[in-house]
């Protein structure tokens, strides 16, 4: 059988290529080098959003599940929220997200320190250990 390479290990090549091969020889283009670079960093965004994506979603979905108030529906276990397809734990975020972002904007709830807050401040953490994991939340 063929070895069969992951995502991650495409997508670093691909970012290699584009660095050590592509880059030296397009220098004198300014605006396709910032092209090519903005690439290089996205493929690097998809890279630690693969590697971080399930425990970060593991991680929101059991700080949800701590929150008092805004979500009532929450009869999922970890385990089950682990077994659930990967599409169903997206939406289920996004709708609890959602449910938190209304109840923060009826009840006004944003006292530093409270659940609401601490919710939402992982959820930016999570975000930003992604998309810019040198800004330390």
């Amino acid at each position: 059988m063929q070895y069969r390479p992951e995502a991650k290990e495409l997508l670093s090549t691909i970012q290699d290529l584009l660095i050590k091969e592509i880059l030296p020889k397009i220098e004198g283009d300014e605006l396709l080098s910032y092209k090519t670079l903005v690439s290089w960093n996205m493929l690097g965004v998809l890279i630690r959003e693969s590697e971080k994506e399930d425990e970060q979603n593991l991680e929101e979905f059991q700080s949800f599940l701590q929150l008092k108030s805004a979500i009532q529906e929450k009869n999922l276990t970890s385990e089950q929220f682990r077994s659930l397809p990967r599409k169903e734990k997206l939406i289920l975020l996004r709708n609890w997200n959602v449910l938190l972002a209304k109840h923060l904007r009826e009840t006004k709830n944003s006292e530093v320190g409270s659940d609401v807050w601490n919710q939402i401040k992982l959820g930016l953490k999570n975000n930003l250990a992604v998309s810019n994991p040198r800004f330390n939340a």
